[in-house]
């Protein structure tokens, strides 16, 4: 987690110059969160996930990332949900192959997870819990003009659990040409 910073630090104090605006690069996927807990219980969930980068130095860019994942489950008298947020400030990095772009991709994460037991539809007893953690991911984004599909993997560690995500998303990239 510390090497994480301190690229993201090292990244940051080196902006574009005064009065140049850089291109905010955004986007959405969409995936599958596999979670892994320590006592070996594993759990799918959909996810839904929003990033925005801004270039900073040699070819990298930094930016906050959001994922956010629910489930639940059960049967009419008892059932559960759990809600899985992800907190990240990403560093990318592209290297461009033929017309695709290949990315790698680390960031220091703050991940919260809440699990709610229902009786009947009545949420009677829920447990919130944070950890701070690291995350490492590689993508693969072809550009169409303005837009590129991507298609990534990440892997998110913490104290008690590992998370593997595998989306599908796309980019908005507004200096790029129509």
């Amino acid at each position: 987690m510390r090497i994480a910073l301190a690229v993201i630090a090292l990244c940051a104090l080196s902006a574009p110059p005064a009065g140049a605006l850089p291109a905010v690069h955004a986007g959405g996927d969409a995936g599958l969160l596999l979670r892994q807990e320590a006592g070996g219980n594993r759990s799918v969930l959909p996810a839904l996930s929003l990033r925005a980068l801004m270039p900073a130095a040699l070819g990298v860019e930094v930016g906050p990332a959001a994922t956010f994942a629910y489930a639940s489950g059960g049967g009419a008298i008892a059932s559960a949900t759990t809600q899985h947020w992800r907190l990240a400030l990403r560093a990318e990095r592209s290297w461009t192959i033929r017309k695709a772009e290949a990315i790698a991709a680390v960031a220091p994460v703050l991940v919260f997870m809440r699990t709610g037991l229902l009786d009947r539809g009545k949420e009677i007893r829920s447990v919130l819990v944070s950890r701070p953690g690291a995350a490492a991911g590689v993508a693969l984004q072809v550009p169409f003009g303005r837009f590129a599909v991507r298609t990534g993997a990440d892997l998110v560690v913490t104290s008690t659990r590992l998370d593997f995500a595998f989306t599908l998303g796309a980019t908005w990239r507004p200096e790029a040409a129509p």
